[in-house]
């Protein structure tokens, strides 16, 4: 049978004191002796009691909880910026409240009424990439509101978005360290992160004296294999070549290898994304790719709702991976590489 919560009674009873004082004592307000006090903690630590978090929340003015709209809950990406900022969250004692949105303007406008007539203490919006302006909400909510993963047409809201600029020019800058000279770069066109990669990429390598035209496709593993295959049949020398994501990525990889490529002795290769949900230590380290940290930006946008005048880091990170680094890779890698080759 569970033990019965002990109450603020049982610790006053304890302590020997009235029921009030103990409350001003726990809640830092009223006075007390110094022995008086240490009885009433004494008492708490020893009946081991939690104040209940609804009581705590009424005395203080404040629900403790932010609510979160995330456009859709099924994409990955933005599901990792959720994580991040739930995370972030609970570190500073608040609940939170997360409503999918669905991608539908009708919920969230249920969703936004709901959350004010709970009196959140702050709503988190999240959204499903930068292209695109998000409608903002926050002149319909009377708490702060933050945006991560979007950008708010509104310019006076506080917006978080990846460093897609700074992650093509990381992606730059590592190829250039390799003394790699002729570098080929290939896009995707139609989505605004993707352009602000290949901006940044283009930017560091023509101040290098290495101009680069990208070829522009979708983001698929085939899309790679053709890149790799215009590249050769044009008669274009490279030595490194930057993808939009890792996907394209691997399906460049694929075309190499055919090609009779030694990478990285003869190519190097960068992704984008670093797509696994696992922590570092257990990927495989085989594709070198810039990670665009989208936990970090859920936990900046987190601290800004919690204070507004600090500031989390969320800058790309790069992981070197045997694509440029060198080494052999595993048996199972190998495998399935082979199968995404025959798939191809």
């Amino acid at each position: 049978m569970a033990r019965k919560a002990a109450t603020l009674a049982d610790v006053a009873a304890a302590a020997g004191v009235s029921v009030s004082l103990v409350s001003k004592v726990l809640s830092n307000t009223g006075r007390a002796s110094e022995e008086t006090r240490r009885r009433i903690l004494d008492a708490v630590e020893r009946l081991d009691f939690q104040p209940n978090a609804l009581a705590k929340s009424f005395a203080r003015g404040r629900s403790e909880l932010v609510g979160i709209i995330i456009e859709d809950a099924s994409e990955i990406f933005s599901s990792m910026v959720l994580r991040g900022a739930e995370r972030r969250l609970a570190a500073g004692g608040l609940a939170t409240l997360v409503c999918d949105a669905a991608e539908s303007d009708q919920r969230r406008s249920q969703f936004v009424r709901a959350l004010e007539a709970r009196h959140v203490d702050a709503v988190l919006v999240i959204g499903s990439g930068p292209s695109g302006l998000y409608p903002s909400i926050s002149d319909r909510l009377s708490c702060p509101v933050a945006y991560a993963f979007c950008e708010s047409d509104n310019p006076a809201d506080a917006s978080f978005l990846p460093d897609d600029h700074g992650a093509g020019r990381l992606a730059a800058e590592h190829l250039l360290s390799l003394g790699r000279t002729k570098i080929a770069h290939i896009a995707e066109g139609s989505e605004r992160g993707a352009e602000l990669r290949t901006r940044g990429f283009v930017e560091t390598l023509a101040a290098a004296g290495q101009p680069v035209e990208p070829l522009y496709g979708d983001w698929s593993k085939a899309w790679g294999l053709q890149a790799v295959n215009q590249l050769i049949e044009a008669g274009t020398e490279f030595d490194a070549i930057f993808c939009a994501n890792d996907f394209i990525a691997y399906g460049a990889y694929v075309g190499l290898r055919a090609h009779g490529m030694r990478i990285p002795e003869d190519v190097a290769l960068v992704g984008h994304d670093h797509f696994s949900m696992d922590p570092p230590e257990r990927r495989s380290g085989f594709l070198t790719s810039i990670d665009p940290n989208l936990p970090a930006l859920g936990n900046a946008a987190a601290q800004h709702l919690i204070s507004p005048d600090t500031a989390g880091d969320s800058a790309p990170k790069l992981f070197v991976g045997r694509t440029t680094a060198g080494g052999q890779a595993s048996a199972d890698l190998t495998t399935l590489l082979e199968f995404i080759d025959q798939l191809l």
